[in-house]
């Protein structure tokens, strides 16, 4: 399938961009340091969430960040993928916890939350 002439346009235009969108979002998930969604992460980095989640699939098929399988709710109200850096620690808290840890955990968890 042959790109439209606008997307080649688009792509043009973000190509000088994407080196330093990639490096910001690089820096915005080790601060997060539990992963974000691409809302959290744009937050963090100083981008739009837009432009964010464009560059997510670049990264992953790097090997530079990986979708933890996790979700999370956006602003829209729908769920979104948590990602993180390859090489750190996954947080995985029950939504249902049923000792103090868990608990302690799960509310650690919501204030690092970004609330959008």
């Amino acid at each position: 399938m042959k790109n439209k002439p606008t997307s080649i346009e688009a792509h043009e235009y973000i190509k000088p961009h994407k080196q330093s969108h990639q490096q910001k979002i690089l820096e915005g998930l080790d601060r997060l340091k539990i992963g974000g969604t691409h809302e959290e992460i744009a937050a963090v980095s100083g981008l739009r969430p837009d432009q964010a989640w464009k560059r997510l699939s670049e990264l992953s098929r790097e090997g530079k960040i990986f979708d933890t399988m996790i979700t999370r709710k956006l602003r829209s109200g729908l769920q979104g993928s948590v990602w993180q850096l390859t090489g750190k620690p996954t947080v995985v808290v029950s939504s249902n916890p049923k000792t103090m840890q868990e608990f302690k955990d799960a509310k650690t968890l919501k204030q690092l939350t970004f609330l959008i």
